[in-house]
């Protein structure tokens, strides 16, 4: 993640800034973002078809922060069980995300914004 990190930083407000920092966030997928937590209608976060959009991007003395909007999918399990009828259904969900980059090591740090 450091290297992707490192690379949104010498990326910063540069061309190729936007889909750098996409590249990096998708590629942290479901293990290395916080989208089990933000799940509204499914059970399980899935980032087979996920997007990433900048909506806010500042250069700070302690960091670089960013404001991303993730669209991704989570899926409906039933129990699996023999006389369960449910089939599996792909949902859509969406969340906030505050992308934390320290600016001497590009250390990331990753926060779920909840919204009310």
């Amino acid at each position: 993640m450091t290297t992707a990190c490192t690379a949104i930083i010498e990326q910063w407000q540069r061309e190729d800034f936007v889909p750098t920092v996409q590249a990096a966030m998708v590629a942290l997928g479901v293990r290395g973002l916080p989208l089990q937590k933000a799940i509204q209608f499914g059970n399980v976060a899935l980032d087979s078809d996920m997007s990433v959009q900048v909506l806010a991007s500042e250069r700070r003395p302690e960091g670089y922060f960013l404001r991303l909007g993730v669209q991704y999918t989570s899926m409906i399990t039933g129990c699996h069980c023999a006389d369960d009828p449910s089939p599996e259904m792909i949902v859509p969900e969406y969340c906030t995300l505050e992308l934390w980059l320290d600016p001497n090591t590009a250390a990331p740090t990753v926060r779920l914004v909840l919204e009310d």
